[in-house]
């Protein structure tokens, strides 16, 4: 069965093993009735999409239609970080509203639905969320070996930020990394682990 998972070069799962036993966690939020995706080996983050695509192509024979695909997201080191993409606050309306740091607007019109987005409460919330804090706390755990705290921390700031933000953005895909470790370690903890410990 989780041979059946389609490709996403932002993937929704991460799967590891204790023992003969495999488990798939989320390593982000997937809404209801959007597909579930595994990674084969392309993150966007990682790698360009020419490149993703290049070695989709020469290893599954198929070319990448995936979000990050479709909207060519670009990768890690390429990402402009003075450029947030708030979320659409607008009724029923879930599309991303750029909005760039070095502006004084507090108000952005969505290109979608025309709603103006309350910049200036949407960094009040990101500001009070103490994200700095958060991730310093979900590392300290992982570095420490507490893989299901750490976990839970990571899957927290996961749902705050995406009340707030459009991927792609650096702390997204920092987060799901670290999700994505404590998933991994999680694994290799119960394989080296004496009986007992986790």
């Amino acid at each position: 069965m989780l041979a059946l998972f389609n490709h996403s070069c932002d993937p929704g799962i991460v799967r590891y093993f204790t023992g003969s036993t495999v488990h798939v966690r989320t390593i982000k939020n997937i809404a209801a009735g959007a597909i579930i995706a595994e990674n084969y080996g392309s993150l966007y983050a990682r790698m360009s999409r020419p490149e993703r695509r290049q070695h989709l192509a020469n290893n599954y024979m198929f070319e990448c239609n995936c979000q990050a695909c479709a909207a060519d997201w670009p990768t890690c080191a390429n990402m402009i970080h003075s450029v947030i993409r708030f979320r659409c606050t607008g009724a029923g309306c879930q599309e991303a509203v750029p909005y760039d740091l070095h502006s004084d607007c507090q108000g952005v019109r969505c290109g979608a639905c025309e709603h103006i987005v309350d910049v200036g409460e949407r960094i009040r919330m990101l500001r009070e969320a103490n994200m700095i804090s958060r991730f310093n706390e979900a590392s300290h755990l992982y570095q420490v070996g507490m893989f299901e705290h750490a976990l839970s921390k990571y899957a927290a700031i996961m749902l705050l930020l995406d009340e707030v933000l459009v991927p792609p953005y650096r702390d997204y895909h920092m987060c799901q990394q670290g999700m994505r470790r404590c998933c991994l370690d999680l694994g290799s903890c119960y394989v080296s682990c004496p009986a007992g410990e986790k």
